[in-house]
């Protein structure tokens, strides 16, 4: 997914498992040395769930972030 259908998704509500797989790997380019300072690797166990934890928190919370980083 691009950025803009990624945008599209979460404006319109269709939070999708594609979405989420399309986000964690969005971040992972965003800002692998934020990830792998809190996390871990993005290939270590357990980091990827602990992105898509984050992530959902902010779908849930505050989608404006998430926004803002696509659109940057």
């Amino acid at each position: 997914m691009s950025n803009a259908e990624m945008i599209a998704a979460i404006e319109a509500g269709r939070i999708t498992p594609e979405l989420k797989e399309n986000l964690i790997s969005f971040y992972w380019g965003f800002d692998p040395y934020g990830i792998i300072e809190e996390y871990g690797h993005i290939d270590d166990p357990g980091t990827r769930d602990k992105v898509l934890r984050d992530i959902n928190y902010l779908l849930n919370h505050d989608r404006k972030t998430i926004l803002n980083d696509l659109e940057d």
